[in-house]
């Protein structure tokens, strides 16, 4: 069977609002297109429903394969981050850790002789954390206004793009702010500011890497 524009068309509308993701919608049209393609019948929109509720188990099956589809990625991508954190005390990344140490060294000792304005390395921090927050949700508004629909990668890169947000957050009020939680010294401060400094440059580049890397998943 070889079907016409018109029917390709056809065959998306139908299934459009069935799948919640991109990739699953993507990978049920072309299943469909291939089966159709080896059928020797004429081409009907029953047809197609025959494939889906066959090969697929039907709409509402496939919305289930998501879901548990969607599980799977959050835990892959929990765990290839966790992992890419942990490379980044490795060889020769360790470079790039001792080096973010010795400057951390400088600067608590310099602040042990004179005031230490905390603000801008704050400043700086949180701006990097905001970057990386604002570069991934704006690239999964793109996709959603490219696609129609959200990629399945979207909610486990969201949520790990806001983890250093979030540890920032709850490191500035409960220690660092002038009103923080949790009372401590100007030395303190400085000490919990570096040590967040520190996790800023591993988290950076650990989801650098991160987002460079493919999962693939597929639902047939």
């Amino acid at each position: 069977m070889v079907l016409t524009s018109q029917q390709h068309q056809q065959i998306r509308n139908y299934i459009f609002d069935a799948p919640k993701y991109t990739e699953t919608y993507n990978e049920v049209y072309d299943h469909i297109v291939n089966a159709l393609e080896d059928k020797e019948e004429v081409y009907s929109i029953e047809l197609v429903t025959g494939i889906v509720n066959g090969d697929f188990g039907g709409f509402n099956e496939i919305r289930r394969q998501e879901e548990l589809y969607q599980k799977q990625i959050n835990k892959k991508y929990a765990k290839l981050f966790l992992t890419e954190l942990a490379d980044s005390f490795k060889w020769p990344c360790l470079l790039s850790n001792v080096a973010n140490l010795m400057l951390c060294f400088c600067i608590y000792w310099s602040s042990t002789n004179s005031s230490f304005n905390t603000k801008p390395m704050m400043i700086a921090i949180f701006s990097c954390f905001m970057l990386i927050t604002i570069y991934m949700y704006s690239q999964m508004w793109i996709r959603k206004t490219r696609n129609k629909k959200y990629s399945i990668f979207d909610n486990s890169s969201g949520s790990l793009s806001t983890f250093g947000l979030f540890i920032g957050i709850f490191v500035f009020n409960w220690f660092v702010s002038d009103d923080s939680l949790i009372s401590i010294s100007q030395h303190s401060k400085v000490i919990v500011l570096l040590t967040l400094y520190f996790f800023c440059s591993i988290y950076v580049r650990a989801f650098r890497k991160f987002y460079k890397q493919k999962i693939k998943i597929l639902i047939a």
